[in-house]
């Protein structure tokens, strides 16, 4: 009689799963004031990652708009919320409700083509001095990709930056969304979030950040 032995070896499995890169955001500053004249702020932020390689953050904006999304996040209770939805500022008032700022692009329509090619291809941008933000063409191919992708790299455990949240009131731009910021004190925060999608991709981060609260002083 032949005996068959089948043995079976183990096979190695493969987790899917993404993990998330530890790390805090932290705003140096403790008061910030928007003059009646500015239509941004400017922000001192370290970023402190507990990682021994360089890290990626895409879309850690610079020029930094705010949405509303994380209203929606902290509504529905997704406090671990990860996506691929890069650096926003959220500004609260005293009463704790979210307060509507930042800009929405506007949907419009042209008679030239070459007109709505050049509004597809304008940005969002800060005078820096100034701090006024504008609707900026931005000409080159390669810097609207460069700002579209705004990867910051952090080398090592400690990077700090500088990043302009744009605070616009209607009388600023017809692209003013929400409500216009009347002058008084208000709580301000960054929240950053983003996902990998691929595993292999060892030096991107993924997960969220929340910063601390500091005041935000509207003259």
């Amino acid at each position: 009689m032949i005996v068959l032995l089948f043995v079976v070896l183990p096979l190695p499995i493969f987790s899917q799963t993404v993990a998330e890169t530890e790390g805090t955001m932290t705003i140096l500053d403790t008061i910030v004031v928007k003059k009646p004249c500015q239509s941004a702020v400017k922000l001192n932020v370290r970023i402190s990652l507990d990682h021994d390689e360089p890290i990626l953050l895409p879309r850690f904006y610079e020029f930094v708009n705010s949405d509303g999304l994380y209203s929606v996040i902290e509504r529905d209770g997704l406090g671990d919320f990860v996506g691929n939805y890069g650096l926003t500022y959220v500004v609260v008032d005293s009463n704790g409700d979210f307060v509507s700022t930042g800009y929405s692009r506007p949907f419009e329509s042209f008679v030239r083509i070459e007109d709505e090619e050049r509004h597809r291809n304008c940005r969002w941008v800060v005078r820096k001095r100034s701090l006024k933000a504008r609707f900026k063409w931005i000409k080159d191919d390669e810097k609207r990709a460069e700002m579209d992708k705004s990867e910051l790299r952090v080398n090592g455990a400690d990077t700090v930056v500088a990043v302009y949240p744009i605070i616009l009131q209607k009388k600023d731009s017809p692209s003013a969304s929400g409500e216009t910021l009347e002058p008084g004190v208000y709580r301000l925060f960054l929240f950053y979030s983003f996902k990998k999608d691929d595993i292999r991709q060892r030096n991107v981060f993924t997960g969220y950040m929340k910063s601390n609260e500091i005041r935000l002083i509207v003259e």
